[in-house]
């Protein structure tokens, strides 16, 4: 909408100019119009040409407010879940100690905590928190009973 109103705007512009240089003066116009119903073929182009330019302007104001509309649409983030409405779903879990957000991929945050309410068990002798599937920790301790 946005192009056809630029076009109508700059036509009927063009149009517009035209019939001004085509007539003699707006009075002249104006007398013959008034005696012989007749008028120079200028005032055609000047009456056609404001037309198709308030048309045109028109267009242009309203397609300028939709792509104004659409671009604000196109940025905007969801907050819950980190992504661009056209994007791929990207999870993150918050550190309860740094309060940093993580990636979803990562199980422990930079800071060093352990990612909350995962599945495993927490080494009595290094603390180290291991997946229910590792029977022994990395420091040999086996996983309590």
């Amino acid at each position: 909408m946005l192009i056809i109103g630029i076009i109508l705007l700059l036509a009927g512009s063009g149009s517009l100019i035209y019939g001004i240089t085509q007539n003699n003066s707006g009075s002249a116009q104006w007398k013959s119009l008034l005696s012989s119903g007749s008028t120079n073929p200028g005032t055609v182009f000047i009456v056609i040409g404001a037309i198709a330019a308030v048309v045109g302007l028109v267009l242009v104001i309203i397609g300028a407010m939709s792509y104004t509309q659409r671009q604000a649409n196109a940025g905007s983030f969801s907050s819950s879940t980190n992504q661009r409405s056209s994007g791929p779903v990207l999870k993150e879990w918050v550190c309860p100690e740094c309060h940093q957000s993580n990636s979803d991929f990562f199980n422990i945050c930079r800071c060093g905590a352990q990612r909350p309410n995962l599945s495993g068990w927490r080494c009595p002798s290094c603390g180290k928190f291991n997946a229910n599937a590792i029977p022994t920790c990395a420091c040999g301790q086996d996983r309590p009973k």
